[in-house]
């Protein structure tokens, strides 16, 4: 399939990855906290890692990200490619991307401090864990769908989103944080469906220089 082209968005995919590696590592942690039993974080940690999170992500796409073909979660979501050991920066799309970002970094703040708890000296069952780092999983799957063009992969996030909403009220709704909890889902949820009808039309028919300008927006 024949890509519009894109400037490269490198701070833009610089700025997914700062949000992705903390979900990791925290993944990692609470694994080996739900198996071990016992919460050997402390809460200093968690500026470390925010220090290493922002070097890390500097580093890379300073320096190595135009060395090496493997591609970051941020790079497939910002449009990144790989064709014939060329790297390219495409818009799929065709058109300004703004709503689907605007989505992509709701969900990101959101999920963002899915393993915070952690760093609180939270014990968290393996089953627990396990499902929030499916649920990240998913939610990666769908932004990457986007990436590539596909607009229907933000069903995926959109669902999730609708399943925390449900979990929430289920806390019950005398819990002034499940009630605000259930609102924030439900309304990034609305604001990705809303995204949804918008993407989901025909791909616009542009020159490559009528895409450069509205990229440029």
């Amino acid at each position: 399939m024949d890509y519009c082209e894109s400037k490269p968005r490198k701070v833009l995919a610089a700025i997914i990855d700062f949000y992705y590696l903390p979900m990791v590592v925290g993944l990692i942690l609470g694994i080996a906290i739900s198996i071990v039993g016992v919460n050997f974080v402390k809460p200093v940690f968690s500026v470390f890692l925010l220090a290493v999170d922002v070097v890390a992500v500097v580093v890379y796409h300073a320096w190595f990200s135009a060395r090496i073909r493997i591609m970051t979660p941020g790079e497939m979501i910002a449009g990144r490619i790989t064709e014939a050991s060329k790297q390219r920066w495409i818009n799929p799309y065709c058109r300004n991307r703004t709503g689907i970002y605007i989505f992509v970094f709701a969900v990101l703040v959101l999920y963002g401090n899915t393993f915070d708890s952690l760093f609180y000296g939270t014990v968290l069952p393996l089953s627990t864990t396990l499902s929030k780092g499916i649920g990240v999983f998913l939610v990666s799957v769908g932004f990457v769908l986007l990436g590539r063009g596909k607009i229907n992969g933000i069903l995926i996030p959109i669902a999730i989103l609708l399943v925390g909403g449900v979990f929430a009220i289920k806390q019950g709704t005398s819990s002034l944080g499940a009630r605000i909890a259930a609102v924030t889902f439900g309304v990034i949820a609305l604001v990705g469906i809303v995204v949804w009808i918008i993407y989901r039309g025909p791909r616009a028919a542009q020159s490559e220089q009528e895409t450069d300008q509205v990229e440029g927006q």
